[in-house]
């Protein structure tokens, strides 16, 4: 298939946050003994999606609560609700937004859609059932990103977001943030040291996020350069619909949080490292998780969407160096 040939200040945002998705990840960890085994069993019997997943043969690990970690409030019951799916037509998605951002079709090119210098490139890929813009800039400083600077990009990306997508996809997860720093081939940055700022979007449910689980990324990411200027975005359009709410379910009880997840009750849905991560790896050194958020997700089997609290943590690995990850714990338990 021909290539475009990109200037070489065009950077794409693809593969920059490197997430290992490839969900259910078990933590096989001895139970603490004021938990049972079967209620362990029972909130992991909910979040398993893919029992069969290769990687359930991760060794068991050790896994903590920072001391500074402090719970989310939620309500006593919380609603799962039900969502149904219809087919994704990327070539549909693609031409509007080509629309909306004023490029024109590619002349040879079926899936491209170019500006007249083609400095602005917009395509969509039905391997990953994205859809990929990118946008070529001079190559800006290195800035240290301060907590007002960020503000100010998640505003301009929000209104970005608001103004191609609509306003059902312009809730950031400020949690999720990436900062990237180089010039001709970018790395993520562990101190806010950057050129471009990644910042992820998604729709919310009951005043919560809402993520689909088929979904391994976010389903709107977009990069913003430090001279405020929007770099990029790659998005996965997703087809649901939400149902009314199926039932109410007793959330889990607080007291519980930290012997669920230190019992295994939880899976690994993300890994961001500077490296490649394979699904290899057969252990983790000691995982410290130092905050959480309440969110649904979309269980594809159970055609149901479902809370979860989404831990954030770190651990390391002897050839991978640190690996930041994020495990998901069930809030209901469900029959």
């Amino acid at each position: 298939m021909p290539k475009i040939n990109l200037n070489k200040k065009q950077i794409s945002i693809l593969g920059l946050v490197v997430l290992s998705g490839i969900s259910l990840l078990y933590l096989f960890y001895r139970a603490n003994p004021q938990t049972s085994i079967s209620e362990i069993e029972q909130v992991r019997q909910t979040v398993i999606e893919n029992p069969k997943s290769d990687l359930a043969k991760i060794k068991a690990v050790q896994i903590d609560l920072a001391d500074n970690y402090v719970i989310p409030e939620y309500p006593v019951e919380l609603p799962v609700y039900g969502f149904s799916a219809s087919p994704l037509n990327l070539l549909k998605e693609t031409q509007i937004l080509a629309q909306k951002i004023g490029l024109r079709k590619h002349p040879t090119l079926n899936n491209y859609w170019v500006n007249d210098t083609e400095s602005q490139i917009l395509y969509f890929d039905t391997k990953n059932n994205g859809i990929f813009y990118s946008r070529a800039l001079d190559a800006p400083p290195v800035i240290t990103v301060d907590p007002n600077k960020l503000n100010q990009f998640v505003n301009l990306a929000q209104q970005y977001a608001k103004d191609l997508f609509g306003p059902s996809l312009n809730t950031a997860v400020k949690s999720e943030i990436s900062f990237l720093t180089g010039v001709d081939e970018l790395t993520l940055s562990e101190n806010r040291q950057a050129v471009r700022v990644l910042i992820p979007f998604v729709p919310t449910l009951n005043s919560y996020p809402l993520k689909v689980s088929a979904l391994i990324k976010p389903p709107l990411t977009i990069s913003v350069d430090i001279n405020n200027f929007i770099s990029g975005f790659e998005y996965y359009p997703n087809t649901i619909t939400i149902g009314t709410v199926l039932k109410k379910v007793p959330s889990q009880n607080k007291d519980k949080i930290k012997y669920l997840i230190q019992g295994g009750a939880g899976k690994i849905s993300y890994l961001y490292s500077d490296f490649p991560i394979v699904t290899t790896i057969d252990s983790f050194d000691k995982i410290i998780l130092d905050s959480s958020v309440v969110e649904y997700h979309t269980d594809s089997l159970r055609g149901q969407i479902i809370p979860y609290l989404n831990f954030a943590g770190n651990t390391s690995t002897a050839e991978y160096g640190d690996i930041k990850l994020n495990i998901l714990l069930p809030l209901v338990i469900l029959d």
